[in-house]
């Protein structure tokens, strides 16, 4: 007997109008963005450097 796991991957897609009260909202999802950007970029680094990738328990 084989068990197979299936992984369901959702997104959602917004629209943040240039309202007073979507400035911080919008400031957060940038910075997000650049603090998820970078640390993709450090695995990429990580691993070219030393064949040896990133995990929870390092």
């Amino acid at each position: 007997m084989i068990k197979r796991q299936v992984i369901v991957v959702k997104t959602y897609c917004f629209k943040l109008y240039k309202a007073k009260r979507n400035r911080k909202l919008h400031k957060v999802i940038n910075i997000a963005g650049i603090i998820y950007n970078y640390c993709i970029a450090l695995h990429k680094r990580y691993y070219r450097l030393f064949k040896k990738s990133l995990n929870i328990y390092l």
